[in-house]
């Protein structure tokens, strides 16, 4: 199984290519460890704060059994300051 860590996921999120075409390659997904998911989580929260948005709640869960794609969910709400 292979690891992709936060330099990769932060490639994939900005579209480059490079990492893109070798993603596509890819025979099996590879595997995304809890730290590079709660890295991406906090780096999307700073953009949004960034861009004047404040953070109201930051929810992480594991995928409903038999439902969906077995993977790690993760929200962000956000409020607009009016």
């Amino acid at each position: 199984m292979d690891l992709v860590y936060t330099d990769v996921m932060i490639d994939v999120q900005r579209g480059h290519a490079p990492v893109l075409s070798w993603f596509a390659g890819l025979a099996d997904l590879p595997a995304v460890p809890g730290l590079v998911v709660m890295e991406l989580v906090d780096e999307m929260a700073r953009y949004l704060d960034a861009a004047g948005f404040q953070v109201e709640e930051i929810i992480e869960r594991p995928p409903y059994p038999d439902v969906e794609h077995q993977s790690r969910r993760a929200y962000i709400f956000e409020l607009k300051p009016s």
